[in-house]
């Protein structure tokens, strides 16, 4: 059990942009497209980061707030990811891989357009509902933490498989072994070089309706090892 504490804080420690949540009101939202008066002309030709954020929140709301980037609401479709430093833009260019999008857009919030220029400033991606704990379990069959512990110790290319003291109850791990999400999960961490550790807060993900279901996906998913060894911890390395 000592190790289990050990590691659990470890997982307190936050590996993505510790993003903070805005309330977020539908009946507020445009139809479609984005409010009368924004360009992205006029946006390209800010000048730095602070210019270009500064434009965009003239004109459209903040849903979000990470350390590398902001969330700006669109439309009752779309949000706006805008980079405001380094490691934004690093997140927004792995999740506008051509490859990412085409092969997991089924488990990942869809990204629409993307920036033109070298930098990739800013993401349209597919606006999700905010998801509670009972919700997700609603939508998958099983609970947030069971899903989170199980796709970190049994990663197939997680460095060791020590169960570390976590209990699944009776059936559950069962359950996420037969489960398409979570095999889906897997492939794309292994895929792309994703840290599991990066996908243990709820806030990272979000419901969207896909051929008229509604379904769990992931909303923030820009944090591969390169961009977590680059920016975020680059002379720290864990070995469990």
């Amino acid at each position: 059990m000592k190790l289990f504490r050990i590691y659990n804080q470890l997982l307190s420690e936050s590996l993505e942009d510790n993003q903070k949540s805005f309330e977020l009101n539908e009946d507020e939202l445009l139809d479609e497209d984005y409010p009368q008066g924004f360009s992205f002309d006029e946006l390209h030709n800010q000048k730095n980061y602070a210019a270009k954020k500064r434009y965009v929140s003239e004109h459209l709301r903040k849903l979000s707030a990470g350390t590398g980037r902001d969330v700006y609401v669109v439309d009752s479709t779309k949000v706006l990811k805008m980079a405001k430093n380094p490691k934004g833009l690093a997140q927004n260019y792995v999740e506008a891989d051509w490859g990412l999008q085409k092969w997991y857009d089924h488990i990942v919030a869809k990204v629409f357009d993307v920036d033109e220029s070298d930098d990739r400033y800013w993401i349209e991606m597919e606006l999700a509902k905010k998801l509670t704990p009972t919700r997700f379990k609603q939508l998958t069959g099983y609970k947030f933490e069971d899903f989170v512990w199980y796709i970190q110790i049994y990663n197939p290319n997680y460095r060791s498989k020590i169960h570390y003291g976590y209990e699944f109850p009776e059936g559950v791990k069962e359950r996420l072994e037969d489960d398409q999400f979570v095999m889906d999960m897997f492939s794309m961490i292994a895929d792309f070089d994703m840290p599991a550790e990066d996908f243990r807060k709820l806030n990272s993900y979000g419901e969207v309706v896909r051929d008229g279901e509604p379904q769990v996906v992931v909303v923030d998913y820009g944090l591969n090892q390169q961009v977590l060894d680059t920016h975020y911890r680059p002379k720290k390395k864990y070995n469990y």
